[in-house]
C-alpha cells in the first residue's frame, strides 16, 4: 500500500501494484432500478434495512412480523447482491443507509425503499463505497428532508445521477478484501466486548437476586438485605435552571448514559428556553421513562461525564441518600433488572405513548427495593466496576478499529 495525492484520479491511499487511473462513472450507467413486485405473494421473507446491521430479516431484527400478508403484495422482490437504499436518517447513516442483500433466498422490502441491481462493478467494492461518506454530498445537494425531518426526499433519477470513481476490477476486489479483513477484526473485537457484557450481566443477576452472597473482612456473612421505598434511600432533585447555570442539554442514552444531546443527535432538539429544565449535577440520577430494546422499563443513569447539565422535565431526577445507599452501588443496581418488577406494577400498559411509560412521580418513589448494608454495597460495586473497566478497555479498542476503518475509507475512495 502506498500514499499519494489526489492526482490523475487516484486516491490518497492505494495498493502499490495498481497504477491505472480510476474511471468516473454515473451510477445510472452501472445500475438499474428494481421494480419487480411481490404480486403473487410467493415471497414472504420480509427484509428491513438497518443502518447498523444492513439488510436483515424482519422477524430476526424485531422478534416479530411488522408487515402482514395483506400488504406485502406491493413490496419489491430483491435477490442476492442487489442493493437497497433506505432514505431514513439516523446517527449511523446521516443520509440513509445503502445496503447489499446477502441472503441466497429472495426477500421483499417496503416500497418506501429504492432497490437496484448493478453490473460491471464488484458488488463488495460498491458496498464499501456506500459505507464511506463519498456519496453524501450528492444527496445533500439533490435531496431534501421535506415534510418528514427523519427522512431524505430525493428523486430516484437524481439518486442515480450520483458520480463515482472506480478502479479496475482487480483493484476493486483487492479493496473489498482489505475492508473485509478489517471488518473481521472489528467483529472479533465486538465479540470480546459482548462476552464481557454477558459475563457481567450473569454475575450481576446472581448478586442482585442474592444467589451469590459475600463475606466481610472477618469471614462472616453480611447481614440480610432489607427493603426500602425509593423515597427512603434517595431525595428527589427538583431544582430548575432558572439562572441558566448550564446550557448543556442532556439526553439519556440506554447504552451511553447521560450524554450531551447535540453530540448524541448531531443537533439540538431542546426548547430555546432552558430555564424550565431540571438542573442535574454530577453524581445525581435521572430516569428516562421511554423504553427501548434491552430497557423495557426505561433507563436510570447517573451523571458521570459532566459537572452539570439540564434535562427535560419529563425525566425524574434524584440523588442518593448516602447514609442508606452508596452511589456506585445504586448505579450498578439500576443497570440490573431487579427494579423492573416494581416499576411494572405502577406502569399502565395501555397508556404508553410513543414509547413513553405512564408512571407518576409519587408512585415511582414508592417503589420497593432490597439493599444490603453499606459495607456489602461497596464490595459489590467494586466487583462490578472491575467488569466495567475491562469492558471499557475492550470498547476503546473496538472504537479505535472502527475509526481506523473510517480513516481508510476517507482516503481510499474518491
Amino acid at each position: 500500500m502506498k500514499y499519494s495525492r489526489y492526482k490523475n484520479d487516484v486516491p490518497i491511499i492505494r495498493f502499490k501494484s495498481y497504477k491505472k487511473s480510476w474511471t468516473k462513472v454515473y451510477l445510472n450507467s452501472i445500475a438499474k432500478k428494481i421494480t419487480r413486485k411481490n404480486n403473487d405473494l410467493k415471497v414472504e421473507n420480509v427484509i428491513s434495512n438497518s443502518a447498523k446491521y444492513g439488510l436483515v430479516k424482519q422477524r430476526e431484527y424485531f422478534d416479530k412480523d411488522i408487515a402482514n400478508r395483506s400488504n406485502i403484495g406491493g413490496y419489491y422482490v430483491i435477490e442476492k447482491d442487489e442493493f437497497v437504499y433506505n432514505p431514513r436518517i439516523s446517527n449511523n447513516a446521516p443520509y440513509g443507509p445503502v445496503s447489499k442483500y446477502n441472503y441466497d433466498e429472495p426477500g421483499i422490502v417496503s416500497p418506501l425503499y429504492l432497490c437496484f441491481s448493478v453490473n460491471n462493478i464488484n458488488t463488495d467494492f460498491l458496498f464499501y463505497f456506500f459505507k464511506s461518506n463519498r456519496w453524501y454530498r450528492h444527496i445533500y445537494i439533490n435531496g431534501d428532508t421535506g415534510v418528514r425531518h427523519d427522512r431524505v426526499s430525493i428523486n430516484d433519477a437524481k439518486f442515480f445521477e450520483l458520480e463515482l470513481s472506480i478502479p479496475t476490477k482487480e483493484e476493486q476486489v483487492q479493496i473489498a478484501k482489505f475492508f473485509m479483513l478489517i471488518d473481521k477484526r472489528i467483529e472479533r473485537q465486538q465479540e470480546k466486548v459482548d462476552l464481557l457484557k454477558e459475563q457481567k450481566k450473569g454475575y450481576s443477576q446472581k448478586i442482585f437476586s442474592q444467589e451469590l452472597r459475600f463475606q466481610d473482612e472477618d469471614g462472616e456473612r453480611f447481614p440480610k438485605w432489607e427493603k426500602y421505598r425509593l423515597r427512603e434511600i434517595t431525595n428527589r432533585v427538583v431544582r430548575k435552571n432558572k439562572e441558566l447555570q448550564s446550557t448543556l442539554v442532556l439526553t439519556i442514552s440506554a447504552q451511553e448514559g447521560l450524554i450531551d444531546q447535540e453530540r448524541y443527535f448531531n443537533r439540538s432538539v431542546a426548547s430555546a428556553n432552558l430555564e424550565g429544565y431540571s438542573l442535574l449535577k454530577s453524581g445525581e440520577f435521572a430516569y428516562n421513562k421511554s423504553y427501548s430494546e434491552g430497557y423495557p422499563f426505561g433507563a436510570i443513569k447517573r451523571l458521570n461525564r459532566y459537572d452539570m447539565g439540564v434535562l427535560s422535565s419529563l425525566y425524574i431526577c434524584f440523588q442518593p441518600n448516602e447514609q442508606k445507599v452508596h452511589s456506585d452501588f445504586l448505579e450498578q443496581y439500576f443497570e440490573s433488572d431487579r427494579w423492573h418488577k416494581e416499576v411494572s406494577m405502577i406502569s399502565v400498559e395501555g397508556a404508553r405513548n410513543h414509547g413513553l411509560l405512564n408512571i407518576s412521580i409519587v408512585d415511582f418513589f414508592e417503589t420497593i427495593h432490597e439493599l444490603p448494608t453499606l459495607s456489602e454495597q461497596i464490595k459489590i460495586s467494586n466487583i462490578l466496576k472491575t467488569f466495567d473497566k475491562k469492558i471499557e478497555v475492550e470498547q476503546e479498542k473496538l472504537v479505535a478499529l472502527q475509526e481506523h476503518k473510517k480513516g481508510f475509507m476517507q482516503k481510499m475512495f474518491l
